[in-house]
């Protein structure tokens, strides 16, 4: 008995199933089969960040993805199996070929700063700051992992300001852990713009870094925001831009 078509052993992946492969149109079989020879074949390793990083480029410049046109898409769409199941099985795959191969957006390690210091000569001895500090220590050392522990649940719901802050530092944390998805409704339910102006264009940016994460196609609205953002954020979206859209960055 033939295999089904797209199922692989030890041949190459053509283009043609790259393409299937990224545009999230491949059967689960052949996706694992694919993937099985690309994480052991450099060669197909390359052609596939080539194909993810090309689709991300023409994303940023507002090109449609490939469409029901090709005519690989067309053989591919005829063998789908139209369940939930099998389409929630690809998009899973589809994240997983995307996080795996494609390199993160720029600032992907981007750390607000934290400054307990200052915040702790202003408290007067309020033990509120004190345990701020201790809550925030995990994310000054940039453990990820740690913060998102230390700041989960609501233990600033007395104290607004803190409690924006608490907020805002957890979500930096799950972007840092690659977590945007999750990111996002804390970071919705902030109101990034009624923060005050130093922690607005640091919450944009971490938004922004969620959205690509999540492949969420607002992160252009929001990049474009955060270009015009005064300081270090400014200078990030500015590269991130000049990134996307293939030109040098600006000096």
């Amino acid at each position: 008995m033939d295999e089904p078509h797209g199922i692989l052993s030890s041949a190459h992946v053509d283009e043609d199933q790259i393409i299937d492969l990224v545009s999230g149109l491949m059967e689960p079989p052949a996706v694992r089969a694919a993937m099985g020879h690309i994480e052991r074949c450099p060669a197909c390793e390359s052609l596939l960040k080539t194909a993810l990083q090309e689709r991300e480029l023409l994303r940023a410049r507002g090109v449609p993805p490939v469409t029901a046109a090709a005519p690989a898409v067309r053989r591919r769409r005829r063998g789908l199996v139209g369940s939930v199941a099998v389409a929630a099985m690809i998009m899973l795959i589809g994240v997983v070929v995307w996080q795996k191969f494609l390199p993160r957006p720029a600032g992907a390690g981007y750390w607000i700063p934290v400054n307990t210091n200052g915040m702790m000569l202003r408290s007067d001895g309020d033990e509120s700051f004190r345990i701020f500090a201790e809550k925030t220590r995990p994310y000054r050392e940039h453990d990820a992992e740690g913060a998102i522990r230390s700041l989960q649940g609501d233990p600033f719901a007395g104290d607004e300001t803190l409690r924006s802050l608490s907020r805002l530092y957890l979500a930096s944390a799950l972007v840092n852990d690659y977590r945007g998805g999750e990111a996002l409704p804390i970071l919705h339910q902030l109101k990034i713009e009624t923060l005050p102006g130093e922690w607005r264009g640091p919450a944009m940016w971490v938004q922004y870094l969620a959205l690509r994460q999540a492949g969420d196609a607002a992160a252009d609205a929001v990049l474009q925001a955060a270009v015009a953002e005064p300081g270090h954020v400014g200078v990030l979206a500015r590269e991130e831009r000049d990134r996307l859209s293939g030109r040098r960055p600006r000096g």
